[in-house]
């Protein structure tokens, strides 16, 4: 899958600076912020990272969630950020995370527990002055988003801002436009547990 960002240009991401090399930043789930109705007040440690080695997410209070973690373990760990959870009935459970940033912007985490174990993560970030038509973001607010979560993900993991995914030894990563849901899409989904 090599879909590439359109409409996004070096002076439409100089107004989204990234946070310092280090900073602690956070995750979102498509369109959960825009939904919720609030944006709340994004403070830098409100956010969450993903670590380079092992693709664990690291929120702000300096718990990690690596892949394969428990869902007793997730519940344990998430407490301060979880807002609901959606069971399916087939194995798969998403559990929300509200309240939180990514590279110093809103943002929200949804994290997919397949059979009780921590498989993937999607999230989403609302970005300020996103051009919106009824409540919704444009095409254009959508590149943007891609833009600048592709530029922090760059600053955090090594992700290529050209491409809209990327492999590592412990998953895929990907950011890019979805259009059968017309949405900004970014997200982790493990192939192997940490070491």
């Amino acid at each position: 899958m090599s879909t590439r960002l359109s409409a996004v240009n070096a002076d439409q991401l100089s107004n989204y600076p990234l946070p310092k090399q280090g900073s602690v930043n956070r995750l979102r789930v498509a369109n959960l912020v825009r939904r919720s109705g609030r944006v709340h007040d994004c403070r830098m440690e409100s956010g969450f990272e993903i670590e380079t080695r092992t693709g664990a997410i690291l929120l702000p209070d300096g718990r990690v969630l690596p892949a394969g973690l428990s869902r007793m373990e997730i519940l344990s760990r998430i407490a301060n950020w979880q807002s609901d959870s959606k069971e399916f009935g087939n194995g798969y459970e998403w559990l929300t995370l509200r309240e939180l940033s990514f590279g110093g912007h809103p943002a929200a985490l949804s994290i997919c527990l397949r059979l009780g174990l921590f498989k993937e993560a999607q999230w989403g970030v609302q970005l300020p002055d996103m051009p919106t038509e009824g409540g919704w973001p444009t095409r254009d607010g959508i590149d943007q988003e891609v833009g600048f979560v592709r530029s922090v993900l760059a600053e955090q993991i090594g992700f290529d801002p050209a491409a809209a995914e990327k492999a590592f030894p412990w998953g895929i990563v990907w950011s890019n436009f979805e259009a059968r849901d017309f949405r900004a899409s970014h997200g982790i989904r493990y192939t192997a547990s940490p070491t």
